[in-house]
Parts: structure tokens; sequence; C-alpha cells
């Protein structure tokens, strides 16, 4: 078992990325691209299997992960960089309206313009339906709103209440939430980011798995002495134990799904961070690609506006080995062209924005604390 990187005193500063949660981020899109191929291809006898009835359970973790890693991803980032106010806001905005204008373009409603323009109810209601990526964007808006203004002293605590009370919160509120919606006059688009059908990730109760990744974020760095595969284990045997508790059994059925989520996310972080260090490294360009793999894959999945995907070309028909050998292939095209798009067009990107919302390059701040972030006289620059 690899141990933790201890930084010495006189260490540089340098803005450095930690190795460990770009890879659990990499392990999060790997297993979100294999799970929407197979979703789009197997058939239905292959779906039958009791080994993909136990796989299908475990997949439903992927997304939470995805959001979980985002969460921690942003957390260090801001207590790295030691921005506040609206330096936060500047930072993060952007990185807000990116992600939203991604999940826009991925529901363009091609096939059917004229409803578009026509206003017609369904096509608005697949076009602002909240996946993923609007998820994320979410949870970075709302952490960027509450975690701007904490002040330095005390600020780790601050957050841990924070994400504590929106994980209790969230989960709870939800049907409340949707049963007082269509009673009420709201604009479409609210509903649908909140909690209305077809959203697949609605903000209530999803976007609480973001701050999962404050809680993971937090915990690693008080925790600084025990590996942190140990860390995460441990946080969601403290679910485990909770669920199995007399209160976990007072429950509704749908929170305990939600935590039960939550206590599964856990360890599969612990266990992405035992990798060894040489394969953390190797996976660690494809968690920082992580925004366009998955960009990328979804059309090749699903289709896109008026573009056939592997859905409508091959549709579910496919065995497991079949569509496990597809799915090795899709991961193969979108791990490569989401790597070659982060090294040539997310430099545009970034200047872009720069140009702007006038923000400017992180400053050099201490490195993020991850057992893969460098090996003594290796330059650790991701």
């Amino acid at each position: 078992m690899s141990q933790p990187i201890r930084m010495s005193p006189t260490a540089p500063a340098s803005p450095q990325r930690s190795v460990a949660l770009d890879a659990v981020r990499a392990v999060a899109v790997i297993a979100m691209v294999i799970g929407h191929t197979l979703d789009a291809t197997l058939s239905p006898a292959a779906r039958a299997a009791h080994a993909v009835q136990v796989y299908w359970e475990f997949r439903g973790i992927t997304a939470p992960l995805f959001l979980c890693v985002a969460g921690w991803a942003m957390t260090a980032a801001i207590a790295r960089s030691g921005r506040s106010g609206m330096e936060v806001l500047r930072r993060y905005l952007p990185r807000v309206a990116l992600l939203l204008a991604c999940g826009v373009a991925l529901r363009w409603p091609g096939w059917d313009l004229w409803g578009l323009v026509t206003f017609q109810r369904p096509v608005w209601e697949h076009l602002l339906a909240f996946d993923a990526l609007h998820c994320v964007a979410g949870g970075v808006l709302l952490a960027a709103l509450l975690f701007a203004w904490l002040p330095p002293r005390g600020a780790r605590a601050l957050r841990v209440g924070i994400a504590l009370s929106i994980l209790v919160l969230f989960p709870w509120v939800s049907p409340a939430l949707a049963s007082w919606m269509p009673k009420h006059a709201l604009a479409l688009p609210l509903s649908e980011a909140l909690v209305s059908l077809p959203s697949p990730f609605p903000l209530f109760p999803w976007a609480a798995y973001f701050f999962c990744g404050v809680l993971l974020r937090e915990a690693l760095e008080a925790a600084r002495k025990v590996h942190p595969a140990v860390v995460a284990v441990g946080m969601g045997l403290v679910v485990m134990g909770f669920l199995y508790s007399p209160l976990g059994g007072l429950l509704r059925e749908d929170v305990q799904q939600f935590y039960w989520r939550m206590a599964l996310m856990f360890p599969v972080a612990g266990v992405a961070l035992l990798l060894p260090q040489s394969v953390a490294t190797r996976l660690a360009p494809v968690g920082r690609a992580s925004l366009w793999a998955y960009v990328l894959h979804l059309p090749i999945a699903y289709g896109w506006s008026t573009y056939p995907g592997l859905m409508a070309r091959v549709g579910q028909t496919l065995s497991f080995g079949q569509g496990f050998l597809l799915a090795l292939g899709v991961l193969a095209v979108s791990v490569t062209a989401a790597l070659w798009a982060k090294r040539h067009v997310s430099p545009l990107k970034k200047r872009l924005f720069e140009r702007l919302f006038e923000t400017e390059g992180s400053p050099a701040v201490a490195p993020e604390f991850s057992p893969h972030l460098s090996r003594p006289g290796a330059d650790a620059h991701s």
C-alpha cells in the first residue's frame, strides 16, 4: 500500500494537481462510458442475466462518483488558491456556463426544429432536462455561492457543516418539492432543474453527491497520516452503519436509496485510491480530459440531434461479451479524441474565457495532498 507523501516545509509552492483525484475521476468516466455503451446495445436476454443485474445495481453509483469527484476537485482548488468573495465567482461562473452549454448542446432537438421555434412543450422539456453535466454545473454554482464568503478562520469546519446540511436536506425535501411544483406556475427551466421529469439528474437530490466530494476532500486533509483509501472506505462504512441502525430503518425508501448509493460510492473511490502510482499517473490525463470524454461518448452511444448512435445503428441486440468489447472500442475512441481535444482545443478555450471574463491563471499555491502526487527525486508537475 502506497504511503502519503509528506511535503517538506521548504518545498516550493506550485499549482500542482492531485494525481489521485484525477485517477479517481478517470475511473468514474471509464465506468460511465462502458455503462452507457452497454445500456445502448445489450439485448433483453443479456440484461436478464444475474451477473448483469448485479452489475446494473453497481452501475447506479457511477453518476454519484462523477459528481463526488467534481466536488472534491472544486473544494481542493478553492482551498489551495486562497480565493474568496468575487474572485471565486469570477473563477467558477465561466465553468458553470460551459457545463450548461455542453449539457444543452448534447440535448439539441434537431429532429424537431419546428417544435423548438413554436415552443412546443415536449421539445422544450427534452432540451431543458437536467443531465449529469447540468447537475455538476448546479453543484459548482451552489458551492461557489456558499463557499466564496467563508472566513479563512474555520473555513474547513464551515464547509463540512454546509456539506452535511445539504446531504441531509436535499434527499428529504425532494419528494415534497416534486409534489409542490405542479401546483405552482413555475417556469419550465426552473422545474426541470430542480425536480421534474424527464430530467434524469435534477438538482434535488442529485447535486448533494457533489457535496460528498467536499466531505471526502476535507476528511483526507484532516487525516493526512491515514491512507486515503482507508479514509474513503471508512466513510462508506459509517454510512452503511447508519443505514443498518434503527434510525436508518425509519428513513423513507427513496432516502435510503440515496444514502445506499453514497455508502457504496465511497468504497469504490477507495479502491481507485489504491491504484499503484504508475497506473494512477497514466490514468490522470484521462481524468483531466473527463469533460471531453463525457461530451464525445454520448453521441456515439445514444446519438445526437439527427445523428443515430449505437442504440439506433446496432440496437439492443448484443450479448454481454459483444457489448463489452464494443464498449472498450467506444472507450478507446472517446479517450483518444478527448486527450487530443484537451491538448489542442482546451488552451484556446482557456484564452477565450480569460478574455471574455477577465479571469487570471491560478496563483502559485501549495500542492494538494495526494499519495500519488510525486515520488522522491521526480518532477511532480502534471
